[in-house]
């Protein structure tokens, strides 16, 4: 059965265009990316190198920002694009139309994310948004976390366990 990530429903915080000050957050996991943005910090994949020591410091940085860039690492899934989008950052995820529909996240696409594969058509497609597109996406982004949170995961998961034949065939030999 498939799962993913979750967020507790306490994280999203919802905040609209005016209080977003910064293009990106701090933090980039995007190599190519963090090296074009001016204050961009990079860390690679199991590194001990931190920017923000402070979880409320780190969350305050991804409320703060309008995108948040996120790609594949050791995996498809990772915290980090519950957390910018539960932060209010339009996801920018980077080749995920090469993710196999089998793998977390899921439900992530077009309608409510960007989908780049270099720099280049990430500010291209950033710098084409019009206000009103933008607030638009964001709003996708908000209804993709709230169907991704840890009671909803939960739920979803018991409902799932209840209604597979392997569970039933469990329940069936416990009874007995």
């Amino acid at each position: 059965m498939p799962i993913s990530f979750s967020i507790p429903q306490e994280k999203i915080s919802r905040n609209g265009v005016a209080k977003r000050t910064r293009l990106f957050p701090t933090h980039i996991v995007d190599e190519e990316v963090a090296a074009e943005v001016q204050g961009g910090f990079f860390s690679s994949t199991g590194s001990d190198n931190h920017f923000f020591t402070e979880e409320d410091d780190y969350y305050a940085d991804l409320r703060s920002a309008r995108f948040g860039v996120t790609l594949k690492r050791a995996g498809w899934d990772c915290l980090r694009h519950y957390e910018l989008a539960a932060s209010g950052c339009v996801l920018c995820f980077r080749d995920l139309d090469k993710k196999p529909a089998t793998c977390a996240p899921h439900g992530l696409n077009e309608s409510n994310c960007i989908i780049y594969h270099d720099y280049k058509e990430l500010k291209d497609r950033i710098s084409s948004l019009t206000t009103q597109e933008y607030v638009a996406l964001q709003e996708k982004t908000y209804e993709w976390i709230e169907s991704n949170t840890t009671v909803t995961r939960a739920s979803q998961f018991l409902n799932d366990c209840r209604e597979s034949p392997a569970a039933i065939d469990f329940q069936a030999s416990e009874q007995a």
